[in-house]
């Protein structure tokens, strides 16, 4: 049931209204002004007995059910009021009064304080828990206390990343910059830092960067410098007097040019090679020796022609 209301709704009752009465008949056309409650809906009017000089000297407060034309169907002495005769051209105003006020008042505290009734198909006085309210959210709320927090959940920074601060180190352990005037002033262990001007890697010593296993430098091989790259072309092999193959010494000679297959070939002795007196397997191992290479003072040494 609602109360309703109507701004300024007055009258003036056409007949006098016994103490018991339960009908109030305003003067013709006057029951326009007032509301037509229906469904149980009512509004609440003061009746007003005016003295001598018009000032009001007593009250009434009735409830309104239904209006039919200007006939008021009422429930007497509401709100502490008492029930009197009312003379025919009393006045009746639909007043704001305290009861009404306080309904609104109430309403909405009943309102806060009731428990919920309904949640999820349990019904009467029901104390929420977490899982009701993940459910009706559909995920679960992140607690704020938990970000960037030990055994928290890592922050995203501007570019929605994860900032390398909150990463283990060997997610981000290779880190490239343009050059190596570019690296950092004091690098950190455990990191390999790329120059990519040049593609090589490096690690920081502690006091340093040291460029990681760096290419082989073949500085003054034949007539080349600084780090070549060999192909098969024909080498001047390097003169060798009283130099050793394999631990073995072998004597003065001036090797003929060889190409670059036979001269990395390991335990081979080519053209023009001389093979010096005492020098048996034992001491140098096996050989393969080219047709024309001089060998003397072979002893009990065994070699084998190519």
């Amino acid at each position: 049931m609602t109360q309703v209301f109507k701004n300024n709704a007055y009258g003036s009752l056409s007949a006098e209204l016994s103490a018991v009465g339960t009908l109030a008949s305003l003067a013709t056309g006057q029951g326009a002004r007032f509301p037509a409650p229906t469904g149980g809906d009512h509004f609440l009017a003061t009746l007003i007995l005016l003295d001598g000089n018009g000032a009001e000297s007593a009250w009434e407060i009735v409830k309104c059910t239904a209006r039919a034309t200007d006939g008021l169907t009422i429930e007497r002495a509401q709100e502490g009021t008492t029930a009197r005769i009312w003379p025919a051209g009393t006045r009746i105003e639909l007043r704001t009064t305290a009861g009404t006020l306080d309904s609104f008042t109430d309403t909405a505290q009943a309102a806060a304080a009731a428990p919920v009734q309904s949640v999820f198909g349990r019904t009467g006085t029901v104390t929420l828990q977490s899982a009701d309210v993940t459910g009706a959210l559909g995920f679960t709320p992140l607690d704020a206390a938990q970000k960037s927090a030990a055994n928290g959940i890592a922050p995203l920074g501007a570019d929605s990343k994860v900032p390398a601060a909150y990463l283990p180190s060997y997610v981000d352990d290779v880190l490239e910059y343009a050059n190596t005037a570019g690296f950092p002033a004091i690098g950190e262990t455990a990191k390999i830092y790329v120059a990519l001007d040049t593609n090589k890697t490096y690690r920081w010593s502690g006091s340093a960067y040291v460029e990681i296993s760096p290419a082989p430098d073949l500085s003054g091989f034949a007539t080349k410098t600084g780090v070549e790259t060999l192909t098969n072309k024909s080498l001047t092999a390097p003169t060798v007097s009283g130099g050793t193959i394999d631990g073995a010494t072998v004597g003065a000679t001036t090797p003929a040019p060889m190409t670059v297959t036979t001269l990395m070939q390991k335990n081979r002795i080519d053209a023009n090679w001389t093979i010096p007196n005492g020098i048996n397997a034992v001491t140098i191992g096996p050989f393969e020796v080219n047709s024309d290479v001089t060998v003397t003072g072979l002893g009990n040494s065994t070699w084998r022609g190519l």
